[in-house]
């Protein structure tokens, strides 16, 4: 049988895939897919994440963020990937009232505030996010995020992801 450019090309590609496969399932690295679209807060289908240590330095306003979804058991599935963009970093102004979340005077989203929501929202009124903390946001308004569970602690969060559809 005659290898032909096509075959060689083919073999490649599944060889290359294989291999990536491979590395990411031995590694801190994970490919995650929400084939869900209602519960997907992020317009995004596939991330790459990477888990580890996460220092202050490699985090900026519209990085896509992991979070330790330990706390957040009862609304989600186990095994979830808990992805949210910062929003707000380090020294950023937070206001929040009449439904409304500004960052440094920039209206950002709205929350929830009737009775049937299952979430109550943080708490109202103006403060500054510390050293250490950050404002992480969803793109939908069922989103479970700074929202209502208030600034996230940079040791809960646990990887940086990246968008790749």
């Amino acid at each position: 049988m005659k290898l032909t450019k096509l075959h060689l090309s083919i073999l490649a590609i599944g060889l290359t895939v294989f291999s990536i496969f491979e590395f990411i399932s031995n590694s801190s690295w994970k490919l995650s897919y929400e084939e869900q679209a209602y519960l997907r807060c992020l317009p995004i289908e596939l991330t790459l994440t990477h888990y580890g240590e996460i220092k202050s330095t490699d985090l900026g306003k519209g990085d896509l963020v992991a979070v330790n979804p330990d706390k957040y058991k009862d609304f989600y599935r186990e095994g979830v990937t808990l992805l949210k963009v910062i929003a707000g970093v380090p020294g950023d102004e937070i206001f929040i009232a009449d439904g409304k979340v500004f960052i440094n005077g920039d209206f950002v989203s709205v929350y929830s505030t009737h009775e049937s929501a299952k979430l109550n929202p943080f708490k109202e009124g103006k403060f500054k996010l510390e050293d250490d903390q950050y404002w992480i946001a969803g793109s939908t308004s069922v989103s479970l995020d700074s929202r209502y569970i208030g600034p996230v602690n940079l040791e809960s969060i646990i990887g940086k992801g990246y968008a790749i559809i």
